[in-house]
């Protein structure tokens, strides 16, 4: 590794490992949350989407990498709580999904080698995806806003409707020209 200068070799080498070891583990929760949606192409195409549009946002807004691994793993199993939602109660809002879904998104964690930290986080995450009055954190903010790309998009809001949310839930610079780009030809009447 001759590219490694300045007496650095070994935080370097430890980053480089992590970074590997992050994407192995988000590959594998990938590869868990297909096959537990396994026959659903609605729900593996939503969480596929949100995780790469959280992904995106992250890079942009610079998260740290170990915040950005968090977000990752938290942007696929966000929705969790669906399908457990609509056997056992009949419902899968945002309430249900935030109730049942860090129960259910914990043993997977747990058995692909998660750090318990780690964990934690994404079941808050998880458990808070739809209480916007709770964001405490830019992966918090940005899995709001990355789940709301897209639920705008298969929801098929109003241009109206779509306004209200752009100037209430994003605040991110990524994010909000994401929003912009996707749903607006004309930015009159949005609050930059």
């Amino acid at each position: 590794m001759s590219y490694i200068q300045n007496g650095r070799e070994g935080f370097i080498i430890k980053e480089i490992k992590f970074l590997e070891d992050a994407m192995e583990l988000l590959d594998q929760l990938c590869r868990e949350m297909i096959a537990y949606d396994k026959g659903d192409p609605r729900r593996i195409h939503h969480f596929l989407k949100v995780h790469a549009f959280a992904e995106q946002i992250g890079r942009e807004e610079g998260i740290p990498e170990k915040q950005l691994f968090v977000l990752e793993a938290a942007a696929y199993v966000h929705d969790i709580g669906i399908h457990r939602g609509e056997m056992e109660f009949g419902r899968n809002d945002g309430k249900i999904q935030e109730e049942l879904g860090p129960g259910e998104a914990r043993p997977i964690l747990e058995r692909l080698g998660f750090e318990t930290e780690d964990i934690d986080r994404i079941c808050w995450l998880v458990a808070h995806h739809h209480s916007y009055g709770s964001i405490d954190g830019p992966d918090a903010q940005i899995l709001a806003e990355a789940d709301m790309l897209v639920n705008q998009y298969e929801s098929g809001r109003s241009d109206k409707e779509n306004r209200a949310l752009y100037n209430r839930l994003y605040k991110t610079e990524a994010g909000k020209r994401i929003f912009r780009e996707l749903y607006f030809e004309s930015y009159e009447g949005i609050h930059a």
